[in-house]
């Protein structure tokens, strides 16, 4: 069976949709699949406005490597990268079964040749911070075969009237296993993202404010921007880490990992952290609860309460025997969100009928 999945531009840089995506990809090329990935040229504006902004993304791509090239996840060889893909080239597509991700992928699949049955959109966000309410609404409605991560995603989308299949996200456990850790020192960890809906200002806050109480934190974070300038000396910083370095370096060298997003479709870097060993203590931000229980696998608090956040954290720090208990709870949990699992629910879906979903 041929899959293509059509993802926005390659940025060479870490994100959790894109992780998802290739993680899928590996999976089913080797089940013996041809898998394509198509990172398309996304223009803005309409007519003479979208070719220009079309002719500028062309221009510049010429001028950046990386977005020609995947360096900071180990993707399958055998899978077949297509870069800086016009639109049209999308819509020429004929064979398949071809997956949009993205809000704006969504319309040039179902405006390409593939007969309808071939047509899917895979949902992992509710994507109105990089769109139009309007526009992603629309999108949720075009008649194709939709794909949803997450339970509160069906649910949204069931109340505009849609149907999806739910195949949850995962967490591959031969990468995210438990490390010792090295140092006894009390140590926090945090994703660090420019995006405000992310949360890392208000994060920083609550590790500075913890410092004050905890004179020997540790903090580790990680992110895709270069080491921010406000980082007091005492946070360590990893830029584009690999999974090697998330897994040996950041997660299992933690005591708490703090997820401080105002929300998410899923929740990815919680999921990891627990697997390796960290107890998270995050804000209510919705995808957190697909894959764990409040107050036994992970502590919640409200978006943007740093009060909260900072006590929650410190408890945890404070009481290793309550810390470790909560982390072999949110271990248990989590194996039962498996690649395979979930890789073999996709793959069976895309050979199904249309009319299923």
């Amino acid at each position: 069976m041929r899959i293509n999945f059509v993802l926005p531009q390659n940025g060479d840089e870490p994100v959790g949709g894109y992780k998802v995506v290739y993680q899928y990809a590996n999976y089913l090329v080797d089940k013996g699949h041809e898998v394509h990935i198509y990172f398309v040229l996304l223009p803005n504006g309409k007519a003479f406005i979208y070719f220009v902004s079309l002719l500028r993304r062309l221009i510049l791509s010429v001028f950046k490597p990386r977005s020609r090239s995947i360096t900071w996840y180990n993707l399958s060889s055998k899978i077949r990268c297509h870069f800086n893909v016009i639109p049209s080239k999308i819509k020429c597509l004929s064979s398949g079964k071809t997956i949009a991700t993205f809000w704006k992928t969504a319309f040039l699949v179902e405006n390409s040749h593939l007969l309808q049955k071939n047509k899917f959109y895979l949902i992992q966000d509710y994507e109105i911070f990089a769109g139009s309410e309007d526009d992603v609404n629309a999108s949720w409605h075009l008649p194709l075969n939709k794909i949803v991560i997450a339970k509160w995603l069906n649910k949204k989308i069931s109340a505009m009237g849609e149907k999806a299949e739910y195949i949850p996200n995962f967490v591959d456990l031969k990468t995210w296993y438990p490390v010792p850790k090295l140092s006894t020192i009390p140590t926090v960890s945090m994703l660090w993202h420019e995006n405000p809906r992310k949360g890392s200002l208000i994060g920083l806050d609550v590790l500075i404010e913890l410092k004050k109480s905890v004179p020997n934190l540790k903090a580790i974070l990680f992110g895709t921007p270069k080491r921010p300038d406000i980082l007091p000396t005492w946070i360590q910083y990893y830029q584009n880490a690999s999974e090697k370095i998330l897994r040996e370096c950041v997660y299992s060298q933690s005591d708490v990992y703090m997820m401080t997003s105002d929300f998410e479709g899923w929740g990815l870097t919680a999921m990891e952290a627990m697997a390796v060993g960290s107890a998270v203590v995050s804000t209510e931000n919705g995808g957190i609860d697909e894959f764990t229980v409040d107050g036994l696998t992970v502590r919640k608090v409200p978006v943007r309460d740093r009060d909260s956040m900072k006590k929650e954290t410190s408890d945890l720090l404070l009481n290793p025997v309550v810390r470790k208990q909560q982390i072999n709870q949110a271990r248990t949990l989590i194996e039962n969100f498996s690649l395979v699992k979930s890789g073999s629910h996709l793959e069976k879906a895309l050979s199904s009928e249309a009319e299923k979903f």
